[in-house]
């Protein structure tokens, strides 16, 4: 069955081992849109077995107000969500401390769905986090380390406790390139965090 845990350690192998193509996108990224587009792209397409389209599973952005939905087909050609997935780019002006928040939003989008749904479906977090050179960012980090340990207790704090994370909250590395932009060597460091309310396992 689809692993949303899994398929997202199949996106970041994907990405890493493609690097150079996705430093640069990530230079001008500023929503998710077309890193979910990307990654349906890998995981339907490219990469692992968190999807599995021999086993009728595929992955779709933009379903029903959803970042990422992991369905399975059936042969009556039925559809049945397995996971939820809610998808998030986080730049070091992104507080945790604001009123209003990424985190907060994020959090409130899944649990707004299970109301609407049952408990064996997964719900799940993807952050992507991204610090650069530029000096709107390495003026205030200018060791992305900072930026990446910053919220990381926060978040812990701040979730349910009905949520979880097979690297206790702590970031992965994807990223880190340089390239020439604009006469200067730009640095861009990428790491991701995913954490999982997952589904209540069906008795056989």
């Amino acid at each position: 069955m689809a692993d949303a845990s899994v398929a997202f350690d199949d996106a970041i192998k994907n990405i890493m081992k493609n690097s150079e193509q996705y430093l640069y996108q990530f230079n001008f990224s500023a929503c998710e849109l077309w890193l979910c587009n990307e990654l349906c792209k890998i995981l339907n397409f490219e990469a692992g077995t968190g999807v599995s389209s021999e086993k009728n599973e595929f992955i779709y952005n933009e379903d029903k107000k959803r970042d990422l939905s992991i369905y399975h087909w059936d042969k009556n050609g039925t559809e049945k969500l397995l996971e939820h997935i809610e998808v998030k780019v986080v730049y070091p002006k992104y507080l945790l401390s604001h009123k209003v928040n990424w985190l907060d939003s994020l959090v409130n989008k899944l649990e707004r769905s299970q109301l609407n749904f049952n408990e064996y479906i997964g719900y799940h977090g993807w952050v992507f986090f991204v610090w650069t050179s530029d000096r709107t960012y390495s003026k205030k980090y200018p060791n992305p380390t900072d930026f990446f340990n910053r919220d990381t207790q926060e978040i812990k704090t701040k979730l349910p406790h009905c949520y979880n994370s097979k690297t206790d909250f702590q970031c992965v590395d994807i990223i880190d390139g340089s390239f020439l932009w604009r006469g200067v060597t730009k640095r861009i460091v990428v790491k991701g965090m995913q954490f999982t309310k997952a589904a209540k396992q069906i008795s056989v």
